[in-house]
């Protein structure tokens, strides 16, 4: 895989992202990452719930398979609940809340 030079010019005092697949330069490195095993999710998922009372162990699971091994989706799915009123975060301990 080849990475390409990206200039970020300022045209009429908007950013604009522009990709030069011409330049034969290359940069950075690439790292390929095998997904979390289904223990090392199960505790990032704990992790994540450590202010929250009584985490329904169908939500653990939940997470963990939705995720699929990596740990940005959990916290994407944390921060729905979130967002939709499923988990209130508003106090010091954190709770789900009923249906």
């Amino acid at each position: 895989m080849e990475l390409f030079k990206v200039s970020l010019p300022a045209e009429k005092g908007l950013d604009i992202l522009r990709l030069d697949i011409s330049s034969t330069e290359k940069w950075g490195v690439q790292i390929s990452l095998a997904p979390l095993t289904h223990q090392a999710m199960r505790e990032s998922a704990m992790e994540l719930f450590q202010r929250a009372v009584d985490v329904p162990e169908q939500i653990i699971e939940l997470l963990v398979e939705r995720s699929e091994g990596v740990p940005y989706f959990t916290e994407e799915m944390v921060n729905w609940f979130i967002d939709h009123g499923i988990l209130d975060t508003c106090g010091e301990q954190w709770c789900f809340q009923p249906d």
